[in-house]
C-alpha cells in the first residue's frame, strides 16, 4: 500500500510541475506577442512619422516656390517703378529721351 502512496504522491508532483510549465509557456509566448505587437506599433508610428516629415517638406517647398515668386514680381514691379521715377526727372531736367530738340 505504501508504494501506492508514493506513486500518487509521485503523479501528484508530475502533474504539479506540468502545470507549472503550461503557466510559464503561457507567459512566454504572451510576452512574444507583446513584444511583436509593440514593434509593430513602433514600425506604423516611425512610418507616419516619416510620412508627416515628407508633407511638411513637400509643403515647405511649395511655400518657398510661391514666396520666390511673389519675390521676383515684386522686384520687377519696383524696378518698373524706379525706371519710371528716372524717366520723370530725366524729362523734366530734359534730358529724357521723350524731349527732342528744337
Amino acid at each position: 500500500m505504501q508504494t501506492f502512496g508514493f506513486i500518487y504522491k509521485d503523479i501528484k508532483q508530475f502533474s504539479h510541475f506540468i502545470s507549472s510549465l503550461r503557466k510559464m509557456s503561457s507567459t512566454q509566448f504572451n510576452a512574444g506577442e507583446t513584444h511583436g505587437r509593440t514593434q509593430a506599433k513602433t514600425e506604423q508610428l516611425v512610418d507616419s512619422c516619416k510620412d508627416a516629415a515628407n508633407a511638411a517638406s513637400d509643403r515647405s517647398a511649395q511655400a518657398a516656390d510661391q514666396s520666390a515668386g511673389f519675390l521676383q514680381q515684386t522686384g520687377e514691379q519696383v524696378k518698373s517703378m524706379a525706371q519710371g521715377a528716372i524717366d520723370g526727372v530725366k524729362n523734366t531736367l530734359g534730358v529724357g529721351d521723350n524731349n527732342t530738340k528744337k
